[in-house]
């Protein structure tokens, strides 16, 4: 790992997770980055479904606001998508989610958010570490308050 892209995970990793203690204490530019870390981890580990499947959808909203911050506009298209998908069609997630828990299939018509995966598999992830980077640097002061205790993130 380069240094620059060391810089960036640092940042994140200054931060307490949204189901921590002092959660409310980071900006809103800080709960953007570590949501849209989280849900780069759960894509990655299992691909859309995962996100539903571990209850992390609630911090698809503030990951999308991150991705459009740092003018992620690939990320942010797809998981505006794959929300988009879900809200208009229960039965496009994971069976966890499903409208009808007995159900084995999916209804006839019913598309799958998995067809998200490929495409987001694809995407340059040297880019979107260099887009981070640049938020980072450009807005500093919005990742110099303390979160956990240690040194502030440069």
């Amino acid at each position: 790992m380069d240094h620059e892209t060391d810089k960036v995970d640092q940042a994140i990793d200054r931060l307490p997770g949204p189901e921590e203690p002092g959660w409310d204490r980071p900006t809103p530019s800080q709960q953007q980055f570590i949501c849209m870390s989280m849900i780069e981890g759960q894509v990655t580990n299992g691909g859309f479904h995962q996100i539903y499947f571990n209850g992390y959808e609630k911090f698809l909203p503030a990951a999308l606001a991150g991705y459009r911050a740092i003018d992620a506009k690939p990320q942010a298209e797809i998981v505006e998508r794959v929300m988009a998908m879900v809200r208009d069609d229960p039965w496009s997630g994971p069976p966890e989610i499903w409208p009808d828990p007995n159900a084995e299939e999916r209804p006839p018509g019913s598309k799958d958010i998995g067809v998200y995966n490929d495409p987001w598999y694809a995407l340059d992830l040297r880019e979107l570490h260099r887009l981070k980077l640049d938020y980072l640097n450009a807005h500093p002061d919005q990742f110099r308050h303390p979160t956990k205790p240690g040194p502030n993130p440069p």
